[in-house]
């Protein structure tokens, strides 16, 4: 796909300089070498974070897709650790990509009356590992992740793609992976550094113009038109040809991630990498009566892959059952390195699913796998507001009062047809009582709300996730 002419988006980069300290290097190498299978090297770890839009985890080989679809997101994972349930605290985007920077849950996220201002008290893990010494750089596409919501706090330098959210209009994963390494080459060796890469080739427009079509005959094309979920309405055939045109896209983005791993190899910095690769949310596909993404909390939306590949191939092939969570993810990357986790953290370190504690790591790892956690999904961008929890195999959606209104059993109902509520009234309640102990009640923590009267410009950019084939 080619780049869009450049008066036609927003391009932003911004290079801040570069903070280091020869201290923090010997503390890496040493944090690196207690999930190592040999004594680290020389260099201190690369640390990779690529983030994949509108991604499920049913459209992944190692999670059960057929077709073979994303064989580098499997070979990664055979090197590495799977979390077989891992759960987005959102269906869009912006309070996912926040939750999971920040490890709190969308309700905490944001400035009171800001329209989408993360709160200035929070640390996201990137700013953590500035302040220790890493050099950081977000390599983004999306207008939902752009500048004036805050989510770049704690970068040294930014590429961020902000036109539309369409990815007709976007930077093409493979060219967003060719520009991080073009920054990574302008890098000393015994820099550390943070890559933190997103891709939006699997969000609407489906346009898989870089892949072998693998759809059929029908055509290369499908943007969802108005009224939103219109989709609903299409023939069975068709909705198959809408869904392996998404696939397409996401082959374009696994091809991506292979060009990333052998460009880390081709430079020597594969060895010490940690590397996770996870999706911002899922898309639905008619599963439920509804199209696309940000209009529920089914799994369709919320579960999405996990896969963090330690340095050395450490602990290789392991399989994690439990469920996790996003807000998970920056306590693990920095116990990994030896960085103590900011007070504010939600999320807990998963070392504790592969590894024996070691000294100094005890009480990040607490409880990591002797409770089950909870997981929260809430924060929509369409349709009426609704929450999720779950704690192991039990999961309760809410209305927005925190009133119940469905329960699953995803052990015995992973499509979520069987509504239990009526008949276990007491699961029903923990689940309500265990939201509340994280969101509040809805009058002490109401669903961040995004007013688009008073702020045009944001409005635009939902309207673009919403109705992506709208014309402008």
């Amino acid at each position: 796909m080619a780049r869009v002419d450049p008066q036609r988006r927003q391009h932003r980069r911004v290079n801040r300089g570069m903070r280091f300290t020869v201290a923090v290097i010997a503390l890496l190498s040493a944090a690196v070498a207690c999930t190592s299978k040999e004594p680290p090297g020389s260099a201190p770890p690369v640390i990779v974070v690529f983030v994949v839009d509108s991604w499920s985890a049913r459209h992944a080989g190692c999670y059960g897709a057929q077709g073979d679809p994303t064989p580098n997101a499997d070979a990664l994972a055979a090197r590495g650790i799977r979390f077989e349930q891992t759960w987005a605290h959102s269906s869009w985007t912006l309070p996912s990509f926040g939750s999971l920077l920040a490890s709190v849950v969308p309700t905490a996220l944001w400035e009171p009356d800001s329209n989408a201002r993360l709160r200035a008290s929070l640390r996201p893990f990137p700013r953590v590992l500035a302040d220790a010494g890493y050099d950081t750089f977000a390599c983004w596409n999306s207008s939902l992740l752009a500048p004036r919501f805050g989510l770049d706090a704690g970068f040294a330098s930014e590429d961020f793609d902000v036109f539309p959210s369409r990815n007709d209009f976007t930077r093409s994963a493979d060219e967003t992976v060719r520009d991080a390494l073009a920054w990574l080459d302008r890098k000393p060796e015994e820099q550390p550094v943070l890559l933190s890469l997103h891709v939006f080739d699997s969000h609407l427009s489906y346009t898989p113009l870089r892949v072998t079509n693998e759809s059929g005959a029908r055509g290369d094309r499908f943007e969802r038109g108005v009224p939103a979920f219109d989709a609903t309405e299409r023939d069975a055939e068709t909705k198959l040809w809408i869904e392996g045109l998404h696939v397409d896209e996401i082959r374009a983005v696994d091809a991506a991630l292979g060009a990333l791993v052998a460009g880390l190899e081709e430079r020597g910095r594969f060895e010490n990498a940690l590397i996770v690769v996870t999706s911002a949310h899922g898309e639905e596909m008619f599963e439920h009566g509804g199209f696309g993404h940000g209009h529920s909390v089914y799994e369709e939306q919320i579960a999405v892959p996990l896969i963090v590949r330690l340095p050395r191939d450490a602990h290789a092939g392991t399989n994690v059952a439990e469920l996790v969570r996003h807000i998970d993810v920056a306590p693990t990357i920095l116990d990994l390195v030896g960085i103590e986790t900011p007070d504010s953290y939600q999320g807990t370190s998963l070392r504790a699913f592969w590894a024996a504690p070691t000294p100094g790591n005890e009480a990040r790892t607490a409880g990591s796998s002797n409770a089950p956690r909870v997981a929260v999904a809430e924060s929509l961008i369409a349709g009426p507001q609704r929450k999720a929890v779950r704690i192991g195999d039990d999961k309760l959606v809410t209305d927005d009062a925190r009133r119940p209104l469905e329960l699953y059993d995803l052990a015995e109902d992973p499509e979520e047809r069987d509504d239990r509520l009526d008949r276990d009234p007491e699961t029903a309640e923990r689940l309500r009582a265990a939201l509340v102990r994280w969101v509040g009640t809805a009058a002490e923590a109401p669903s961040p709300q995004f007013s688009l009267a008073d702020d045009p410009d944001l409005r635009d950019r939902l309207d673009a996730v919403a109705h992506p084939g709208r014309a402008r």
